[in-house]
């Protein structure tokens, strides 16, 4: 007993130091360290949300002490900072700038940050942070006027407000401004003020009329201005600065109009009803002096505004597009009957957004210009549906790819990883991207990876080793013919053509051909033929055009022959004998002309045709007609597809298509070969291949891609100091997502195909543990146990009462100190529980064995005596 309760009060102790250790431990530092390294950032933003930011090294005493590599610059969102730029801090400025749209946002936090440790070596961490405000004036159109100071040496200053509160300055009325009055009596530019009076406020066209000059007369004093309108004008009449009345004269088109302005006032002329197309030539004269003239044309609906709403899985994101537009447009955004007016300035466009729904809200979208509804959209955010997927197919230059976001209804970002360098590339919903690398050579080695988030797509590695290409140079009498053939390769080839030192590149795509010629060539031209891959040198020909002569062809197919006779390059008539198969005929082709002969053929007859000119052979041919139909066959496995493309019982080459999913290949299969076509599918994806060949379809087939083939399984142990999790994915070619999850704490492990993978972790003396393990929405294993791991007490009989730690029947009496046996067979009423332990899910045989023998683990193991410390393990 004493030695039970040195055993707690040990534990006690070692609880009672853990939570004084907690109690005192070192705090947690938050701000970064605390050193004289830091950067500095100042900021402004305009009317439109853009921020222009500068990010400036500390005033160190030596380059290395200010010099940084990677400096963080953040905005705030919510209560947390987004990385937005990154730049450093080197010589000779030590410092950076940029811009970062905050939107419709009307203020921002900008952080600049040390990301990377300092020259010095001090470490990173420290940031300073920056407020930036949108002038709540923006966008509205300003006024110049000379406001009000309580000097009299210098009673006016020259500001711009607001139209709307111009008035406001002008009586004296205006917000935050108070009264002032002279305080002597004076002539200010030419107007009399006693002391006392106000000081009033008035318009000014520039600085210069705040100032106290002598002043001229009235007939130079009034300014006007003439302002174009989609429903007419504006003409802006101001006498502020007069010292009396003015009339000024209005031409609109011809037509005069008088309007007096009183000495100190300004008047507004306004047309409202004008169409679009009219047309305007306006003039403001005061007197003999014109003061404003303008000539438009009312021209507003040039491109109507438009708008694009797009949902994502946080709410929505649009553009309001007044580009085409010459005049500012105010669009409404209604989202679920809440209505926001943006104006959009002429030629601009504004995005616009909604980040904070979540999955399962429903929005209804709307932007309308005035009564014109532009664009709506009525949605259930809704992004658990169909998962991106991606391929990877290597080529000759680098691979082709495809990111399929096709299946969902929001964009997706994709991440491909080429030889350890990433790139992020956004699909938009229901669409598809392709990807491609084409500028690697021969023997170059790729590792491609394509991920959404950290979940795994595709992934391939490989050295490009392609099949080679291949040329024929044919002289003719205009030049030369030729074939590049790429038939046998399943990537694009750059050929190059090198005609009397002139290089011509000729792309071929895979499993074509391309010919080439020159026909412009005369007699006596002497020619250097050459076609090259890269550096190496396919086929050349040199040689002298020659060609005085008559020449003649012989061509068969499956159902005829064809005989050409050429006399292009004679200048007189010419007699062709033509014997076919014994049959001997004289043909005639007049200088500059060619005559062609056919006829039909059978299977498997045989034929001889020659042509002659006098005692000269310019053609002969013998053959034998066998046009065998080909044949394919379409094979699919795990490993993805094989067409086989069957030419082996033709004399003459067969030109198939193969059709996978909709997209066609062509494939040329020389005379008594076979050609395979082959690549991968996506798994659970359904596949159509047809293949047609000689004019017929040859085979279809449709089938579904499933190659899962084993379910995953887990088993859980422990024992005094741990717990076990085995994952096991031994059965499938697929990675699983296995859920640990243990006393409520959830952990996630993904486990390849083929593999096993151990989970582990820590456990304490009398502590209670349920372990849960899942996989692909289906619980595996459950169970749980307590540790129970304290030296046994007993004194004669290997801690139990008297039989071998059994209370009735438990052992043979001989467990003790004499005889260290395994305390007998154990009798039926031992401790152990019957039913506890770790149970596999209802309804799968294996882990139902799984668990039972687990079960029985548990049995023997929870009640058996370790010799080497006489520990032992209860299940609960």
């Amino acid at each position: 007993m004493s030695s039970s309760l040195s055993v707690r009060a040990r534990k006690l102790l070692l609880r009672l130091v853990a939570v004084l250790v907690v109690a005192v431990g070192v705090p947690v530092l938050i701000a970064g360290p605390a050193s004289a390294h830091h950067p500095e950032i100042t900021a402004t933003v305009d009317c439109n949300g853009i921020v222009s930011y500068t990010a400036k090294s500390w005033a160190g005493s030596t380059p290395e002490q200010m010099t940084n590599p990677n400096i963080g610059v953040y905005l705030k969102k919510g209560n947390s900072f987004d990385k937005v730029a990154q730049g450093a801090f080197a010589a000779p400025g030590y410092s950076f700038s940029g811009t970062l749209d905050i939107g419709q946002a009307k203020t921002a936090t900008i952080r600049v940050k040390a990301d990377a440790q300092w020259g010095s070596g001090v470490a990173a961490g420290d940031f300073r942070d920056v407020t930036v405000t949108v002038d709540a004036t923006c966008g509205q159109t300003k006024v110049g006027i000379c406001h009000r100071t309580a000097s009299e040496t210098n009673p006016y200053v020259y500001i711009e407000v607001p139209k709307d509160e111009a008035d406001g300055h002008i009586t004296g009325i205006a917000k935050n401004h108070d009264q002032v009055t002279w305080r002597e009596d004076g002539i200010w530019r030419g107007v009399s003020h006693k002391a006392g009076d106000p000081k009033l406020d008035y318009y000014a066209s520039g600085p210069e009329v705040c100032d106290d000059t002598t002043p001229p007369s009235p007939v130079e004093l009034p300014t006007a201005q003439i302002a174009n309108t989609c429903t007419g004008y504006s003409i802006y009449l101001n006498n502020t600065a007069s010292t009396g009345d003015v009339t000024f004269v209005v031409t609109v088109n011809g037509t005069s109009t008088g309007y007096l302005v009183e000495k100190g006032k300004t008047r507004e002329i306004t047309e409202t009803h004008a169409a679009e197309g009219d047309v305007f030539n306006i003039t403001v004269k005061q007197g003999t002096k014109e003061l404003a003239a303008k000539s438009f044309t009312i021209d507003c609906e040039k491109v109507a505004p438009v708008a694009t709403i797009t949902p994502t899985c946080t709410g929505y994101t649009g553009v309001l597009d007044n580009s085409g537009s010459n005049v500012k447009v105010t669009f409404t955004v209604v989202v679920n009957g809440v209505s926001t007016d943006i104006e959009v300035a002429a030629g601009e466009k504004q995005p616009i957004s909604k980040t904070d729904a979540v999955e399962g809200d429903t929005l209804t979208v709307t932007v309308k210009h005035g009564t014109e509804e532009l664009a709506t959209k009525s949605f259930t955010i809704d992004c658990e549906k169909v998962a991106p997927v991606a391929t990877i197919t290597p080529t000759c230059t680098g691979y082709t790819g495809v990111l399929d976001n096709s299946g969902s209804n929001v964009k997706v970002t994709f991440t491909v990883v080429l030889n350890g360098v990433s790139t992020d590339i956004e699909v938009a919903a229901g669409e598809k991207q392709p990807i491609s690398k084409t500028d690697a050579v021969e023997g170059d080695t790729l590792t491609v990876t394509v991920k959404h988030g950290t979940e795994e797509l595709a992934t391939k590695s490989f050295t490009i080793d392609c099949e080679k290409p291949v040329a024929t140079i044919e002289p003719t009498c205009t030049g030369y013919t030729g074939v590049l053939d790429n038939s046998a390769s399943d990537v694009k080839v750059t050929f190059t053509v090198v005609l009397n030192g002139v290089s011509t590149d000729i792309e071929v795509a895979a499993g074509e051909k391309q010919p080439i010629s020159k026909t412009d060539a005369v007699e006596g031209d002497t020619l250097t033929v050459t076609v090259k891959h890269g550096t190496e040198e396919l086929a050349t020909k040199s040689f002298t055009i020659d060609c005085e002569k008559p020449v003649a062809t012989v061509a068969n197919s499956c159902t005829g022959y064809t005989v050409t006779l050429n006399n292009t390059a004679s200048t007189v008539p010419v007699d062709f004998t033509v014997t076919i198969d014994g049959t001997v005929s004289t043909e005639t082709v007049p200088a500059g002309q060619t005559k062609t002969l056919t006829g039909p053929v059978a299977e498997n007859s045989s034929h001889i045709i020659t042509v002659a000119n006098g005692n000269e052979t310019l053609a002969q041919s013998a053959f034998t007609v066998d046009c065998v139909k080909p044949t394919a066959m379409v094979a699919q496995s795990c490993a993805g597809y094989d067409v086989t493309l069957d030419n082996s019982g033709s004399t003459l080459p067969v030109e198939f298509t193969v059709n996978v999913n909709g997209v066609d290949q062509l494939v040329t299969v020389p005379a008594g070969q076979v050609r395979h076509v082959t690549g991968t599918l996506v798994e659970d994806s359904t596949n159509t291949i047809t293949v047609r060949g000689g004019g017929a379809e040859l085979v279809s087939s449709m089938f579904t891609q499933n190659c899962e083939t084993a379910a995953p399984a887990a088993a859980v142990t422990h024992d005094c100091t741990s717990y076990t999790a085995t994952l096991t994915n031994t059965g499938s070619n697929i990675p699983v997502e296995f859920t640990v999850n243990v006393n409520g704490v959830s952990q996630v492990v993904t486990v390849a195909a083929g593999q096993s993978q151990q989970v582990t972790g820590p456990v304490v003396e009398d502590g209670t543990y349920t372990v849960t393990v899942s996989a692909g929405g289906a619980q595996l294993v459950t169970g749980s146990f307590v540790v129970d791991c304290v030296t046994g007490g007993g004194d004669n009989a290997g801690g139990g009462d008297n039989a071998g730690g059994g209370d009735n029947n438990g052992g043979d009496n001989n467990a003790g100190d004499n005889n260290a046996g395994g305390g007998g067979a154990g009798g039926t009423g031992s401790d152990t529980p019957s039913n506890d332990g770790f149970l596999p899910a209802t309804g799968s045989p294996a882990l139902l064995g799984l668990a039972l023998l687990l079960g029985l683990g548990l049995v023997a193991g929870g009640g058996l005596v370790v010799t080497g410390d006489r520990r032992r393990i209860r299940a609960n």
